[in-house]
């Protein structure tokens, strides 16, 4: 046999498509699959994956509907996660009913399955709670607050020019009149840095 041949058995033939692999992928896909996770599922490798994107539409579409459906999957697992939850976790086991006979021998009469559910409960993650509260009230909430005084105020975003660079004043001040008053400084501090620069 010739060293092609082997090699492109090694290789292995590249699946042929159907309508089949796109329900799966938007199947999967939906259920909050990334896309690493669908084509290994698909069993096809990454390259086939985006090349039947763009010579199937069917496929591309599959994949963006997919993504389009697990988005509220996602969030109800993001808000699970976020205010906890019971996970119900299904057990069995097989319980041996044995007869003890008159001379003393003990034989196996029958075997009895047993089913129930265990309940664990999850409780609610902190980070998990922070990051959604960061994304959708951003108004109220961010990751690093700096744009809060400590009373818990929210701080006007002030804008103060100075040369020409123009600085962000939410870390600066926490109102246009102190912004005012803090020009003066500030003014100082760009002239000795424009100095330092110039050293």
């Amino acid at each position: 046999m010739a060293e092609n041949d082997k090699q492109k058995r090694k290789r292995g033939r590249p699946r042929l498509y159907n309508e089949s692999y796109a329900k799966r992928a938007q199947e999967l896909l939906s259920q909050g699959c990334t896309h690493k996770e669908t084509w290994n599922a698909l069993k096809i490798s990454k390259a086939t994956f985006y090349q039947w994107q763009i010579d199937y539409p069917e496929f591309s579409d599959a994949i963006e509907k997919g993504q389009q459906i697990s988005v509220p999957f996602l969030l109800g697992q993001l808000n699970k996660i976020a205010t906890g939850y019971v996970e119900r976790i299904p057990k069995k086991t097989v319980r041996k009913v044995y007869l003890m006979l008159p001379n003393g021998e003990k034989v196996q009469e029958k075997e009895i399955q047993e089913q129930w559910e265990e309940a664990y409960y999850k409780a609610p993650d902190p980070n998990t709670i922070r990051w959604m509260l960061a994304n959708r009230a951003k108004d109220q909430w961010k990751l690093n607050p700096d744009n809060f005084n400590q009373s818990g105020e929210r701080i006007p975003d002030v804008n103060i020019s100075i040369g020409n660079q123009t600085l962000i004043g939410a870390q600066l001040a926490t109102s246009e009149q102190e912004a005012k008053d803090l020009a003066p400084d500030l003014d100082q501090m760009h002239e000795d840095f424009i100095k330092d620069e110039e050293e």
